[in-house]
């Protein structure tokens, strides 16, 4: 579960991507209803934090001012 991100955003974001920002939650409990999914994080952070190695940002803002201009990963083709 370590290359699932946890985003910690305001609501109005959550609420428009129906949390998921919060998707390591959804993979940890498939069936909880997406409205339930920030009190279950609020309740495990700690442990879904420890969970995922800690993969992990405060915010959409600092995603764009880190990746916006750089690639997140530059994966190598086997063959090249």
């Amino acid at each position: 579960m370590e290359r699932v991100a946890i985003v910690e955003s305001n609501t109005l974001m959550g609420v428009l991507y129906l949390y998921n920002n919060l998707h390591l939650v959804h993979h940890r409990s498939p069936t909880l209803p997406w409205y339930r999914i920030p009190a279950k994080w609020r309740a495990q952070r700690a442990e879904m934090l420890a969970t995922n190695r800690d993969f992990y940002y405060r915010g959409y803002l600092e995603i764009a001012r880190r990746f916006l201009f750089r690639p997140v990963f530059d994966p190598a083709h086997p063959r090249w």
